[in-house]
């Protein structure tokens, strides 16, 4: 099984492009009738694709550092959550 390999500065304009295009999709949601959350979704899912996919990075560092994006994100969702609540209170 073949995997698209490539270098360190192929990835990072990957990512630039992909964040890009996404970031353009979100602000353009009525015009293309695209939900917000799909464009991002679809953003942050294969802006990990591409750095996974970076040859000579350690899986279980890039797991870690996925580890530690999500919890910053949940951390800041179950705040959120717990505002919310209290304020419909």
């Amino acid at each position: 099984m073949v995997f698209f390999m490539f270098d360190a500065s192929v990835a990072s304009i990957l990512v630039i492009i992909i964040f890009t295009v996404g970031y353009c999709a979100i602000i353009f949601e009525h015009n293309i009738k695209v939900n917000k959350t799909a464009s991002a979704l679809l953003m942050a899912v294969l802006t990990w694709t591409v750095l996974f996919l970076i040859p000579g990075h350690v899986l279980s560092e890039d797991m870690g550092a996925l580890g530690e994006h999500l919890s910053s994100v949940s951390q800041i969702i179950f705040f959120l959550l717990g505002a919310m609540t209290l304020v419909e209170l």
